[in-house]
Order: structure tokens, then C-alpha cells, then sequence
């Protein structure tokens, strides 16, 4: 029975918001917008594109609910009450699924049934409704304000066979890919009475192209990518957020780092593990002791000559040029056993959690984001040196691994990426284990290994087959020793 245009559009949200859950239900995203586009006969131009607009509304509203956590725990860094936070959180909400919404709407704009073009090729009204929403779709994740939560392509990551195309296509090709055949399988239902073979190939050749893709996929999990190993014990802590969070979060990855009994070549902390100021010139290398000097750093130096490890950590640098001019940096920081330091400064950075995007316009903006404001790095390979040779690390702290840039930037250089995140602002929801999907989208589209290090989220090893071979427990101070392989530049 053919849905209402209300059925329709509630329907197709709650199926777009469980395809993204993780418990495996793939198949969601298959048939997501199949109500909604169903619904959608003899019906307006007018009516269709906003019919569209509200079930995407709808939907990005049930994925991005987490915000309003986020948002209200991070309200005292802006120096706002929990219930300012609270409300800033639903307006954020509201915002992206406004603005985010408009896919959807022109998805339903453009699917037309009843034209003469459909009637006799029916085939290529699917394939024009995915291109639209991948359109889309890449719009939404480029620029200062790109989020990239709520892509149905990461509804496939529990679908290992059907995601090694990722590294062929890309999230944006297999996000296609899953339009399609929802559209498809709309277009059929709504002429199941006419059995014209045009007809049956709305469901045939999407049946044919899944099979294949999935043996195709299914052929690529049994290649060995190989690549030389590396011994990696990955931190995870359990710090709550505020003002002592670094250094309940410094304490608790030293201990951890200390008191591993394995070997290993490198320890991965979290983000910003603990704090650095800098005074003088910005530069890539530093000497401890002379341009940058702390406490917890000299400690960690001192851990790494005695393990003779190197340690990758996630750092908040406040940059001084003694001018007046003060900075801050989110940065990945490696700190070789001899004491010496490079580092990487985060180039996608949050919009108002770590800078006020639009303020040459709308200088009242930077209101609602920290003082100072984090200022881009750029996608720079930090250089491990072990005895027998080199490993260049891509390093990504927290949000940057939502996208395909800078992981592909980074993944030409480099052998294997690492995730420094903190994701205890999400305690509570989806939200950690949604992250954990993109890095797996990350590790087959650029076929290298990814390794998370995580605060109060989940640290995790995942292969470039996008397998996660190795997990910590939710929000628990442990660690995970794991052998990484590196593939090569």
C-alpha cells in the first residue's frame, strides 16, 4: 500500500537515522528513501521539494541529537551557563538540519514519475535523483562549515564486502550508490502492476550490480596489502571534560605508557593530552628546553629516552611572539627518544568549537567560541626514525578524520594514519561509534591502516580493509597494544 506523503516523510527520516546506528543494519541504507520517494505521486513540484526539505529536517535532526550534548558540556569554555549551552546545542541542530535538508528537498524536486522521459527510461530518473543528492552531499562537506555526519555510505561500514568499493569511488560514490537503489526500488513499487521488462530492471539491475560489488568486495578482503610492521601501543583515557581534564588525562597516559610491559616503537596518546606555550617565531621543529618548555613535556622526554619509544600526543599550544600576538593551536606532537619534537597543527578545525567562522562579517561570532581562537595547520607527515629506517605518521586530530580531506592529503605521504581524538563530549550517544565508522571509510578509501587513540571514546586498530581488529572498551582508561602494518606511500 502506498504511503502518505506524512507516512512518507516520518518513515524514510527514522530508517536514514537507524542505517547510521551501529548495529549493523546496512540494508537501511538501502532502502532509506524508498516511503518518502513512494509517496511522492501525483503530487506538486512545490509540494515534493518540501516534503523533501522536512523529512531532511527530520533526519539530520535524529543524527546530529548528540550535539545538544556536546554543545552543553563544552558551554563553560566559552564561559556560558549549561542551559545557555543547552539552547545554543538545539539551535546548532536546527541550523544543519535547515541548511543540510535542502538535499533532500531537491532529490524529491526532481523526481518527476510522470514525465515522458521517465515513462520510456525509467531507469535514468534513479540515477539522476543519486547524482543530485551526491551533489549535494560533497557540497555539505567542503568549507568552513562542512559536517559530514549522516551520509548513508557510512551506513556500510558493517558491510565489509560491499565497502572495499569505497576505495574505488569514495564515500560519495558508495553514498550514490545507496540513493540508487532506494530510488529504484521507489520507482518500481510505484509500478509494480506494469510488468514491462523497462519496469523489472528498476529492481533487477540493482540486484545484479549488489551481487557483483559484493563478490568483487568479497575478492578484495582476501588480498594482502602487506607492508612492513609496526609495534604500536595505543592510550585510551578516561578524563572528564573542565579545567583539570589535561592533566587527569597527562596522568593517566603516563602511567599507562610507563607500566606497558610489550615492546613497541611508538605510543599513541589522545588529543590534547596536555599543554604547551611557545613563545617566539611559529616552526615546525622544536628543541625542548629552548623554544618550548613545560614540565609534562620534560617528563614525557624523559619517558621516551628511557623506553626509547616515541611518543605521538595530542597538544593545546599557545603560541606567544612576544608581541602581544597570542594563538592557539590543536597539534599532533611527536617526541622522538633524543628529545627532539615536530609537530602538525589540526587544518580542519570545528566551527565554533575552536573558531568563529564568518567574523570579518559577523564579528559578534567569535562570542561563541573560545578566546584565542585556534588557528589551521596544514596536513604536514610527521617522521618517525627508527634504528632501521623511517615511518612517516598521517596524523589526524578528531574532527579532520569526518572527511575525505586532509586523510587522502596525509595518505599519499604517509604509511599508516592515527586518530587523536577526545570523544568523552559525546558520552551518552551514537555518536563515538559513528566516528569509529568514518575512520573505517578512511582506511579502505586510502587502503591504509588506521589507529585510534581515544578520551573517553573508543581506541581502536582498523586495517586498510576496514576490519576493526582490535577495541578498547566505552570511556575506560586501558590500552591496546597492536601490530600495525605500513603501507607505502
Amino acid at each position: 500500500m502506498q504511503p502518505t506523503l506524512r507516512q512518507g516523510i516520518g518513515i524514510s527520516a527514522l530508517l536514514w537515522w537507524l542505517a547510521g546506528l551501529p548495529f549493523g543494519g546496512f540494508a537501511l541504507g538501502w532502502i532509506a528513501l524508498v516511503p518518502l520517494l513512494w509517496s511522492l505521486e501525483n503530487v506538486s513540484p512545490r509540494a515534493r521539494f518540501f516534503a523533501g526539505w522536512k523529512c531532511g529536517i527530520l533526519a539530520f535532526a535524529l543524527v546530529n541529537w548528540w550535539i545538544v550534548l556536546a554543545v552543553t558540556r563544552g558551554a563553560d569554555v566559552i564561559g556560558l551557563p549549561a542551559f545557555a549551552g543547552t539552547l545554543l546545542g538545539v539551535l546548532g541542530i536546527a541550523i544543519i538540519a535547515a541548511v543540510h535538508g535542502i538535499g533532500f528537498a531537491f532529490v524529491t524536486l526532481v523526481w518527476k514519475t510522470s514525465s515522458t522521459r521517465c515513462l520510456k527510461t525509467p531507469f535514468l530518473l534513479p540515477i539522476f535523483a543519486a547524482a543530485t543528492w551526491t551533489f549535494f552531499d560533497w557540497i555539505r562537506c567542503e568549507g568552513t562549515l562542512a559536517h559530514s555526519w549522516g551520509a548513508p555510505a557510512f551506513s556500510q561500514t558493517s558491510d565489509l564486502a560491499l565497502l572495499q568499493v569505497a576505495s574505488v569511488v569514495g564515500q560519495h560514490g558508495l553514498s550514490f550508490l545507496c540513493v540508487w537503489i532506494s530510488a529504484s526500488g521507489a520507482l518500481w513499487l510505484s509500478r509494480a502492476h506494469d510488468f514491462r521488462f523497462q519496469n523489472k530492471s528498476l529492481w533487477i539491475a540493482p540486484s545484479v550490480v549488489l551481487c557483483l560489488l559484493h563478490a568483487w568486495g568479497a575478492a578484495q578482503l582476501k588480498r594482502d596489502f602487506g607492508g612492513e610492521k609496526l609495534r604500536v601501543l595505543l592510550v585510551q583515557t578516561a578524563a572528564q571534560s573542565g579545567v583539570s581534564k589535561m592533566q587527569s588525562a597527562f596522568a593517566q597516559a603516563y602511567e599507562q605508557t610507563f607500566r606497558a610491559e610489550k615492546n613497541f616503537d611508538l605510543a599513541v596518546w589522545p588529543e590534547t593530552t596536555f599543554r604547551v606555550v611557545r613563545r617566539g617565531a611559529a616552526k615546525i621543529e622544536y628543541s625542548i628546553g629552548r623554544d618550548i618548555d613545560s614540565l609534562e613535556l620534560r617528563q614525557i622526554a624523559e619517558l621516551c629516552r628511557t623506553k626509547n619509544v616515541s611518543i605521538l600526543a595530542g597538544v593545546d599550544a599557545t603560541n606567544d611572539d612576544g608581541r602581544g600576538n597570542v594563538t592557539r593551536s590543536n597539534e599532533a606532537m611527536l617526541i622522538a627518544p633524543d628529545g627532539s619534537v615536530t609537530s602538525r597543527g589540526k587544518s580542519h578545525l570545528v566551527p565554533f568549537g575552536e573558531v568563529a567562522p564568518f567574523t570579518s562579517v559577523l564579528p559578534w561570532l567569535s562570542n561563541l567560541a573560545p578566546t584565542p581562537a585556534m588557528t589551521a595547520g596544514t596536513p604536514t607527515p610527521l617522521r618517525l626514525h627508527l634504528k632501521n629506517r623511517d615511518v612517516a605518521l598521517g596524523a589526524l586530530i578528531c574532527f579532520e578524520s569526518c572527511f575525505r580531506e586532509p586523510s587522502r592529503t596525509l595518505s599519499t605521504r604517509s604509511n599508516a594514519l592515527f586518530v587523536l581524538t577526545n570523544d568523552e563530549w559525546f558520552g551518552g550517544s551514537e555518536a563515538p561509534a559513528q566516528h569509529l565508522a568514518m575512520s573505517q571509510m578512511r582506511a579502505v578509501e586510502n587502503r591504509r591502516w588506521v589507529a585510534q587513540s581515544a578520551n573517553g571514546g573508543y581506541t581502536f586498530a582498523i586495517d586498510s580493509h576496514g576490519r576493526v581488529l582490535a577495541q578498547t572498551r566505552f570511556g575506560k582508561s586501558q590500552v591496546l597494544s597492536v601490530e600495525m602494518r605500513m603501507a607505502s606511500p
